[in-house]
């Protein structure tokens, strides 16, 4: 394919990104949401505590393996990240798919401190006599997102499942090459659906290509990093000088990769 080079969004064709992106919604709706989880939070200035009121979880048996299993008895744990070592957790209730917890939590963390916390609840399925299962996790990472919590906001999020053991995710590409200046234009746009990767329950995503010319690397390029983003949105462009000449030869090899300090 002839191009000049230009890696410029306008020429994507929008038509197949809206194809991929519906098929990949589809996917998501079906193998990683696992319900929904509705909470509000206030910040209580006079006792410097943050309060949680877990109020309710809905259609948590949403996947077709859930469809044919009886009711789960779900109850969720709480944290405020990064510290574990202190958790709240709701009773347990019993076979059902929508339950009603309403029930109060606190968490002792000075208002300065919330942008640098996340709040993060596990939905587990109950058992008496094996492991309790996991149903999903909510990470919520902007606790100042909707509201300053001057009073109570009422926050609906989707509980995120485990993925399929060998699904990682999708990553969607555009190549273009000029052969009047032998380079080849590798435009990285998306990831989808990623799998979290870090303790929070996220990742901070970024995309490697190695240009690969008889089994020996010629050049390396990455995309910048995305942080804690499992749907992470690139639109960048790496440029590979490329001869007409070793076109036959030549691998890319395209990596996602979790950055980490």
């Amino acid at each position: 394919m002839e191009n000049g080079g230009n890696c410029d969004d306008r020429e994507i064709d929008n038509r197949s990104v809206l194809h991929y992106e519906l098929g990949s919604y589809e996917k998501t709706k079906t193998t990683c949401f696992r319900g929904t989880l509705t909470f509000s939070l206030r910040y209580d200035f006079i006792h410097r505590v943050l309060m949680l009121h877990v109020l309710r979880a809905n259609h948590l048996n949403n996947t077709p393996q859930d469809k044919a299993s009886t009711p789960p008895h779900p109850y969720v744990k709480m944290y405020l990240l990064p510290e574990r070592r202190n958790h709240c957790k709701t009773r347990m209730i019993k076979k059902s798919s929508d339950p009603e917890f309403n029930e109060m939590f606190s968490f002792d963390v000075s208002y300065n401190n919330l942008p640098n916390r996340m709040l993060q609840f596990t939905v587990y399925d109950f058992d008496r006599f094996t492991r309790h299962g996991l149903i999903g996790n909510v990470i919520m990472r902007d606790l100042f997102d909707k509201s300053e919590l001057l009073q109570w906001t009422e926050y609906t999020m989707q509980i995120v499942g485990s993925q399929e053991k060998n699904d990682f995710g999708d990553l969607l590409l555009y190549l273009a090459y000029s052969a009047k200046t032998e380079k080849l234009f590798i435009t990285v746009a998306k990831a989808y659906n990623l799998r979290p990767m870090d303790i929070t329950g996220a990742s901070d995503p970024y995309v490697r290509c190695e240009q690969i010319y008889q089994r020996k690397r010629i050049k390396l390029r990455k995309t910048s990093i995305k942080r804690a983003n499992l749907n992470p949105v690139y639109h960048e462009c790496l440029e590979f000088d490329l001869a007409l000449n070793q076109i036959d030869e030549t691998n890319i090899l395209i990596q996602v990769m979790d950055w980490d300090r």
